[in-house]
């Protein structure tokens, strides 16, 4: 059976998961989102201001919104995968957010790699004189994102995978992936571009507004920001479902 044949609807029905359990993401994103806004607006605060921050305060509010993200992310992984059975709400990092945190540093780590030959060859023309920075830095900003997402499809099922506790490994999610690398990237774009988008307009226009408007635009575009990641992590969660159903007709725990 082809990849198409497989994976088909699997954008299509990540939203219908969201919209058809608005009281459950509610419950696992009301947490996060709480203790995620305070960040969102300190910043914008920071940035309004001109304010510099120490080294270690800017590091450790960076930490504590990848833990409210990752959080979240587990959690809608384990409702679309076990439904009822995942009563995983509020704010939890144990070793099962940990490891799945670390992981997600495997794409990004690749698309680095793939990224320095280009930037060693490019380095003596900017040297030189002969490519300016404002065509270097949005050119490595697209190539650099156009392999993030490549190398994020690539090992897309070891994330819900490890939510579930069925590690595959990224080997093993590398090989999974091999035939369908077109299809999931697809897959990926259309879960969430439009929640991406609108979070990045909405962004862009608190900045530019009046410190209560913008701060009512932020609020607002950190909410969409998570409707955006519970769409693609249903999409990647029902990927891996299609991918690898024999693992989930093994038992789960609940929690944990």
């Amino acid at each position: 059976m082809g990849d198409v044949d497989v994976l088909r609807g699997c954008a299509r029905e990540a939203y219908a998961v969201l919209l058809d359990n608005i009281p459950a993401f509610t419950r696992r994103a009301a947490v996060p989102f709480v203790l995620l806004l305070p960040i969102q607006l300190i910043d914008y605060m920071r940035q309004e201001s001109g304010f510099s921050d120490p080294l270690g305060i800017a590091l450790g509010l960076g930490l504590l919104a990848l833990a409210c993200h990752t959080s979240f992310m587990v959690s809608w992984h384990r409702f679309v995968l076990l439904g009822p059975r995942a009563s995983d709400t509020g704010i939890r990092f144990g070793r099962r957010e940990l490891r799945f945190l670390v992981t997600s540093l495997a794409p990004l780590a690749l698309a680095g790699v793939l990224l320095l030959p280009l930037g060693i060859a490019i380095y003596p023309l900017h040297a030189g004189g002969t490519v300016s920075d404002g065509v270097i830095g949005p050119a490595f900003t697209i190539i650099f994102v156009g392999l993030l997402v490549w190398s994020f499809s690539r090992f897309l099922p070891a994330f819900p995978s490890l939510a579930v506790d069925r590690a595959l490994g990224l080997r093993h999610a590398w090989r999974m992936t091999k035939s369908h690398q077109g299809t999931i990237v697809l897959i990926v774009l259309c879960a969430l571009s439009p929640a991406m988008l609108m979070e990045a307009l909405l962004a862009a226009l608190a900045g530019a507004m009046l410190d209560v408007l913008g701060v009512a635009v932020l609020v607002l575009a950190t909410a969409i920001g998570f409707v955006g990641d519970a769409v693609g992590i249903g999409a990647a969660s029902l990927i891996y479902a299609r991918l690898a159903p024999a693992a989930l007709a093994e038992p789960f725990a609940e929690s944990g």
